[in-house]
């Protein structure tokens, strides 16, 4: 029937002893083969010459049962009822009798937009068409993360961005623009950052500083130094003033990015015809003091006060840098001193500036002694203080200090980071007993900030490493009560917290469990409960432990390998 080269054909099968759903299946096979025109013309000629005969016994097994009466009441119809009756259970057969789910349901809705460009579309009006047959309900959110983050190229995301913008909730304002221009300067789509510059300028909305500040920024990032020049001539063409504001731009992207020497070049040439600042003077004085060039530095400053402006702390603050990478720390002290009488009350920033470098240098008393100082001319710290405090106290192994500084600050009520905290932890969890550790926990959870799952395994390695099984078993189930699922690693430190403990059978059911969820953990560990299994002349339960690593094991060898050739396992 199905043989090669030959053709299908309704006429050609008898229907007595088939079953219905084999019959329409056949049926629907073939209709799928046919085009829709030559299919329905061959369909009516088919049910023309269609003749049912009278059913027969044969020795198919499919004749026995029941569904011989399904087709007896046939025979006892007329020719056109049985036609009638025939297309009915056809066109049954075809419909579907509840909807179907597809594959694009399962997708998130940046998938079905990332989707219509992997089609290679041609032309934009049919990409727009696909874009509006996904029915995504578009939002915000997702416009920008598939600026930021979407593999496309430039041509694919600003017709993207425009058939976004063309939607009634998702008019694009000032900052949406702002966003995809940089989006596009960063992967340097740098001839459709300008298409959409110019449509910015003819359609709106209108360029302002901050626009080709973005710009600016990006042609320097990418080293094309003479595009960013060229923009900054520009900005006329956009209604802006080239004056101090648009050079301290220019300046500040320069210096950024380690160009302070073409920053100060087209600070000679451009000071002929725009009157700089103070801001200008200091971001060229940082720029030199980032290099450690500290002639430069004392040569702007010169400048600067020769030319009537007056240094404030920020211009200080890049004098003080640039002295202490100099490897003058003594010189910058004195001229913290000398700052008041120059007129410039030293800040916070001052005094953070002077005990970083006290304490990289490991001078670790002049830190303190500067802060201090601060505190005794009712300069108030802020975070930074105390997060470069408690960092080189820990690093002299000064826990103790480490922790009252710590608990003065949340008690000056400063708002703190997790990862700020996961900086104090992850030194302590180097040396000593976990108990220091767990105190900056408790200190963070008090002062409401969550902490994430690096946290959380810094203290289950700790814990589990002094044998801890009890405080473990508590952090880890709170980790879980948190939303956070145990991965490999987590796995491993539980493990290896039970068996210092000399709870092998827990860490027998631990280690099930991860097998079980198709994590293979390390030979290490594996073979150090092994060992205490055997130790405890628990061979049944050691002898079954390896039968289950050993499958596990090669499954996930299997996989590597089947992932290595880009395929799903």
């Amino acid at each position: 029937m199905f043989g090669r080269g030959r053709v299908f054909c309704v006429a050609d099968i008898s229907i007595d002893g088939i079953r219905k759903r084999i019959y329409t299946a056949l049926l629907l096979k073939w209709y799928s083969s046919q085009s829709q025109y030559h299919a329905s013309a061959h369909h009516h000629r088919c049910l023309q010459s269609f003749a049912i005969p009278s059913p027969v016994q044969t020795d198919n097994p499919f004749d026995k049962g029941e569904d011989n009466s399904m087709y007896s009441n046939i025979t006892q119809l007329s020719a056109s009822d049985q036609k009638a009756q025939l297309t009915n259970e056809i066109q049954d057969a075809i419909a579907p009798s509840k909807p179907v789910t597809g594959i694009d349901d399962h997708l998130t809705d940046y998938d079905k937009l990332c989707g219509v460009f992997l089609q290679k579309l041609k032309g934009k009006a049919a990409v727009e068409a696909a874009l509006s047959q996904t029915g995504v309900s578009l939002k915000r959110e997702t416009i920008e993360t598939i600026v930021k983050k979407a593999s496309l190229s430039g041509q694919a995301l600003l017709t993207f961005f425009k058939w976004a913008g063309k939607l009634p909730n998702c008019q694009h304002d000032l900052e949406a623009h702002h966003t995809m221009i940089s989006a596009l300067g960063r992967r340097k789509y740098f001839d459709h950052m300008e298409e959409l510059l110019h449509e910015m300028k003819t359609r709106g909305p209108s360029p302002t500083m901050k626009t080709l500040g973005i710009v600016i920024y990006r042609y320097v990032k990418a080293n094309q130094i003479t595009k960013a020049v060229q923009t900054f001539d520009r900005m006329e063409e956009f209604g802006l003033k080239t004056d101090s504001q648009a050079l301290n731009t220019l300046l500040h992207s320069l210096c950024g990015e380690n160009h302070t020497r073409s920053a100060h070049s087209l600070f000679k040439r451009m000071v002929e015809r725009i009157t700089p600042d103070n801001i200008s003077y200091s971001i060229l004085i940082g720029g030199w003091s980032k290099q450690g060039n500290m002639r430069e530095v004392y040569k702007i400053l010169n400048e600067m006060i020769g030319q009537g402006f007056k240094p404030d702390c920020i211009t200080y603050n890049y004098v003080l840098d640039s002295l202490c990478r100099a490897g003058r720390i003594e010189d910058a002290a004195r001229l913290l001193d000398s700052m008041a009488g120059k007129g410039c009350m030293p800040t916070t920033i001052n005094y953070n500036t002077m005990i970083n470098h006290f304490c990289l240098v490991g001078d670790l008393e002049e830190g303190l002694k500067c802060y201090k100082e601060m505190l005794a001319r009712g300069c108030k710290p802020n975070i930074t203080t105390y997060s470069l405090l408690i960092r080189f106290l820990l690093k002299a192994r000064r826990v103790a200090d480490a922790l009252e500084t710590f608990d003065v600050m949340l008690e000056d009520g400063f708002v703190i980071e997790v990862g700020t905290v996961n900086s104090f932890i992850e030194p302590l969890c180097k040396f000593g007993p976990p108990h220091a550790a767990l105190q900056f926990y408790k200190g963070m959870k008090r002062a409401g900030c969550d902490p994430n799952m690096k946290t959380y395994k810094l203290l289950l390695m700790r814990l589990g490493r002094f044998g801890h099984w009890g405080r473990m078993s508590e952090l880890w189930k709170e980790m879980q009560n948190s939303g956070w699922t145990s991965d490999l690693e987590v796995y491993t430190y539980v493990i290896n917290g039970f068996c210092n403990g000399g709870r092998l059978d827990q860490a027998c059911r631990i280690m099930t469990e991860a097998l079980c969820k198709g994590f293979c953990p390390g030979r290490i560990i594996c073979s150090k409960l092994t060992n205490k299994l055997l130790r405890a002349r628990k061979v049944d339960m050691a002898y079954g432990l390896f039968l289950k690593i050993k499958d596990a094991r090669r499954n996930d060898k299997i996989g590597r390998i089947w992932r290595s050739k880009g395929w799903q396992y």
